[in-house]
């Protein structure tokens, strides 16, 4: 059994409107793309643990960019 990694290079330059949740999701994968088949550790850990945690920093992730979004557009409020 191989590890096998789906990583899509981000692009060089992002602008605001492509630092959208959807697009960074897209380079990070969604938890459906999250398929990831991995050799279990020596000590016979379950790639099931590795999956959850995958699963559970993606959500983490989704949340800090929706945070982050906000922000930004309160910031961007704010200086107009």
């Amino acid at each position: 059994m191989t590890t096998v990694f789906r990583y899509q290079r981000p692009p060089e330059k992002w602008s605001l409107d492509e630092t959208d949740e959807d697009v960074v999701m897209q380079h990070l994968g969604t938890d459906s793309d999250i398929d990831l088949d991995f050799e279990p550790h020596m000590s016979g850990r379950s790639h099931l643990t590795t999956q959850s945690k995958l699963n559970d920093l993606v959500r983490d992730l989704r949340v800090c960019f929706k945070e982050i979004r906000k922000r930004y557009e309160s910031y961007i409020e704010l200086m107009d």
